[in-house]
């Protein structure tokens, strides 16, 4: 198998960041803090601990495309693998189990496509491909599985996390497509569609709508039935802590918020700081010197696709968040794009429970963390 891609783990030097002032409080009517200005975060980096998977590693280890990692509290760490629709253990180094293969039956797998390490011990797998939630011992052998009902507008990227209790939650796009008219009323031009992150109860098994938000933003046309996707445009990040707290964003409105699993309101957690000043003369005309599409495409579906390409932010806008993790802590981890100038890292804002300071975090460009447990951070890349 070709080792197309590359696991890691690093440790990062964080508990020491921020000796700054406490972000300000919102003026708004709801209780929010606000973040500093970017600049005045206190930056610190990470250090490459362990990696995997790299050609000539000692271990033997390949994978063909990660797509999940878990940690479990033995220090066992569980890495799933789409292509080769396999989930492999790796304990002081080396493999120490390989669990399921391809195949519709028990204990197989078409697509893993996330895992959790419960308290126990105990593996949970989710997988996309057969729509079913497989627990496995820590040695591989099969306990129990279950089936929560298909979502046939799942989205072209399925987005699903597992709490600590192995409680699977997802991004449901079934009323996407009508409120996506509703909001155009047969209108040309940009829309966004209501998305839900739900909870799979068992009991009574059934999808429990946890909060509604805005899903990705497209271009549409209704009188040529046409809707394009809008690669980078505005949508919402999200991700669930192991007690259960969802947390979600905008890409460019900065405002994350939180839904409590008892609770049937969200809360703001934590705004954005003001917009920086205007970008120089010579960014702004690089912004804008790209040439490559066509002429009557409208101006805000160019503009998104040209921040995603040249990696430049937008004059007058805050840099754009593209990824959002919750850690073990109840701490939330956001990844900003588009800084200017480029940077060879990439600059994740990390906000803590505990009241400390938040913190601005180097981290390699094409690392992706999976899983938080600070200091340590497990990921791919």
């Amino acid at each position: 198998m070709t080792r197309r891609t590359l696991f890691v783990a690093l440790l990062a030097h964080l508990m020491a960041a921020c000796e700054v002032d406490p972000p300000a409080r919102s003026p708004s009517s709801e209780a929010c803090a606000q973040l500093p200005r970017w600049e005045e975060l206190r930056e610190t980096d990470a250090t490459l601990e362990h990696t995997f998977g790299l050609e000539h590693d000692p271990s033997g280890l390949e994978f063909g495309r990660i797509t999940d990692v878990a940690v479990g509290r033995s220090g066992r760490l569980f890495v799933s693998d789409g292509l080769a629709r396999q989930v492999v253990g790796i304990e002081r180094g080396e493999e120490a189990v390989r669990i399921g293969k391809e195949g519709d039956g028990p204990g197989e797998f078409r697509y893993p496509l996330e895992i959790r390490v419960l308290e126990d011990g105990t593996l949970v797998v989710f997988d996309v491909g057969l729509w079913r939630i497989s627990h496995f011992s820590p040695e591989g052998d099969l306990l129990a599985e279950s089936h929560p009902e298909p979502d046939a507008d799942f989205g072209q990227n399925p987005e699903a996390h597992f709490n600590a209790a192995g409680t699977l939650y997802s991004l449901g796009f079934d009323r996407y497509q009508e409120s996506l008219v509703e909001s155009l009323r047969g209108r040309r031009g940009l829309g966004r569609g209501r998305v839900g992150i739900r909870r799979w109860n068992t009991e009574p098994g059934m999808w429990q709508r946890v909060v509604e938000t805005d899903g990705p933003q497209v271009y549409v046309d209704l009188s040529a039935g046409a809707i394009v996707d809008v690669l980078g445009a505005k949508r919402t990040l999200w991700d669930v802590s192991p007690a259960g707290t969802v947390f979600y964003m905008d890409t460019e409105a900065w405002e994350l918020r939180a839904m409590p699993p008892i609770d049937t309101l969200s809360a703001c957690v934590v705004r954005g700081p003001d917009p920086p000043p205007s970008m120089p003369e010579a960014a702004v005309a690089d912004f804008y010197a790209a040439r490559d599409l066509p002429e009557d495409t409208p101006v805000e579906v160019v503009r998104n696709l040209r921040q995603v390409r040249r990696g430049v932010p937008l004059p007058e806008t805050l840099p754009v968040a593209d990824r959002l993790v919750a850690d073990e802590d109840g701490g939330v981890w956001v990844r900003l794009t588009g800084e200017y100038p480029p940077r060879e890292s990439a600059t994740w804002l990390w906000l803590t429970r505990d009241g400390r300071p938040p913190a601005r975090v180097a981290l390699p460009r094409d690392f992706r963390p999976k899983e938080i447990r600070p200091p340590r951070l497990w990921g791919v890349g």
